[in-house]
């Protein structure tokens, strides 16, 4: 039976903060004014639209972290990590109180959890304990116990610290969601019910840095899926994650979280699929790569667009030196047409294409990636074992590989949850934007292009190929 999350937690009414105190960045502001976005169609709720932007010649330090971390025949305990006890009892216990169906407490006491914060969930939490003046998150999926207590923590160390937190509609049924114990630890959260899911998975520091890509704020994000994040210290790109957090945050479907709302499910979520020790879990899954990048061009896109104008792009982005370029599908004259920095990547490829994805369903790309086969681009596609499966990802899989397209199925997670592309060996797509029409027209969703960057995709192809390596290739059925 559902169990209302009020029965045990006390009711707090959260009051919705504009802007932040702490932070004197002008675009960091939580309302936007009525010249804020340029060339928009009135009708159509500029919280919505989202943008897409290039920062030309970018310097910044980064650092990207693979998932997942699992070690072969591991003897991990709670004891190896000094505050596990205290994580316990400030994260899972409450959940464990209204929701005995909860996964998370067979998670915490298996091997796999105990990684005391090695690879991708040391990449979050490093960027959280870095905060010295304010926090913008935005997660699709919120129920990872190290990186719920760095928070909770943050804020008691430093009561001034500005954390604000967005999560997806679902957190209020999902059998794992810590949104509630984040609302219990006087961190303000709000609940974004205007799209069909707010995808996005990104975090945003000090309005300096960010942090995001495919990786969910979950415990089996970092220990059974295949995921990536990039963390980058550049105050442009920060820029733009604040200015689209402020919109989501805007928007009059987006409203303040009170823990009364959550209803946890009985139905925790199992894919019957186990992760084993390979190369990749055991090595891979524990590192945290770093590189400084110099001159390099990025695209910052937010999406969702669903408009009759082709460019859009806020006031703020354009004050800092950016070029606006068209996002996603746009109406025009009667149709929908592909024009974004995505599909242009593709159009531009000369030699490769590499792409890692769970969710594949976009027929434009089918027909871009075929166009790329055939003016001599070679194109290798590895997806979620779950799309060999599915009939819209199927009819495109079919079609690539009758024109000569490699195409392999990855069942070695509980999910290969990637999003990326690499063009080139050079070139690098990666962010929460599954390839798909809802992910183009109907979800919150970003992705970063990072231009002529062969550092960064030396590693992204390294990850690339261990999970090629793993998979089979597609079969197309006997007729």
């Amino acid at each position: 039976m559902k169990k209302l999350l009020s029965a045990l937690l006390p009711l707090f009414v959260l009051t919705a903060c504009v802007g932040s105190n702490n932070n004197q960045n002008p675009t960091n502001n939580s309302t936007l004014n009525s010249g804020t976005l340029a060339n928009i169609n009135t009708a159509i709720d500029p919280t919505t639209i989202g943008f897409a932007a290039n920062f030309a010649a970018q310097h910044a330090d980064l650092q990207i972290a693979f998932a997942p971390y699992y070690e072969s025949d591991s003897q991990h305990s709670a004891g190896e990590c000094s505050n596990a006890q205290d994580i316990y009892a400030t994260t899972i216990a409450p959940i464990m109180k209204v929701s005995e169906s909860s996964t998370l407490n067979s998670l915490w006491n298996s091997d796999e959890y105990f990684n005391c914060n090695a690879g991708i969930t040391k990449l979050v939490v490093a960027s959280i304990t870095s905060a010295k003046l304010s926090i913008r998150a935005a997660v699709y999926d919120f129920n990872n116990p190290d990186i719920t207590y760095a928070l909770i923590q943050a804020k008691r160390n430093n009561p001034q610290l500005d954390i604000q937190v967005i999560a997806d509609k679902a957190n209020l049924t999902d059998t794992n969601s810590m949104i509630a114990v984040l609302a219990q630890n006087n961190i303000p959260v709000y609940i974004a019910s205007a799209y069909a899911i707010m995808h996005n998975k990104f975090m945003v520091i000090d309005s300096q840095s960010v942090e995001y890509g495919s990786f969910n704020y979950s415990t089996t994000a970092a220990t059974r899926q295949a995921n990536n994040a990039i963390w980058i210290n550049n105050s442009n790109i920060a820029a733009s994650y604040n200015e689209r957090w402020n919109e989501i945050r805007a928007n009059q479907e987006t409203t303040a979280y009170q823990t009364s709302q959550s209803q946890y499910s009985t139905q925790p979520f199992d894919s019957g699929v186990n992760v084993v020790a390979s190369k990749k879990t055991e090595e891979n899954g524990k590192q945290i790569y770093s590189i400084a990048m110099d001159n390099t061009d990025i695209d910052s896109v937010h999406n969702l667009v669903n408009t009759e104008s082709a460019v859009i792009c806020p006031i703020s982005m354009t004050a800092l030196g950016a070029s606006c370029l068209p996002n996603y599908s746009y109406y025009s004259q009667g149709s929908y047409s592909q024009n974004s920095p995505f599909y242009q990547a593709i159009n531009d490829a000369q030699q490769s294409i590499q792409i890692a994805i769970f969710t594949f369903t976009d027929k434009a790309l089918v027909d871009d990636l075929i166009a790329a086969k055939n003016r001599g681009v070679k194109v290798q596609v590895v997806a979620d074992y779950s799309q060999g499966t599915q009939s819209y990802s199927t009819v495109g899989f079919e079609k690539l590989i009758q024109n000569g397209i490699e195409v392999r199925i990855n069942k070695s997670y509980e999910l290969l949850h990637d999003k990326y592309m690499i063009v080139d060996g050079n070139t690098v797509e990666t962010g929460s934007y599954n390839y798909t029409a809802s992910a183009q027209t109907k979800n919150a969703e970003n992705y970063q292009i990072y231009h002529n960057n062969q550092a960064l995709a030396q590693l992204y192809q390294q990850d690339w190929q261990a999970i090629f390596d793993q998979g089979y290739p597609y079969q197309v059925p006997a007729q």
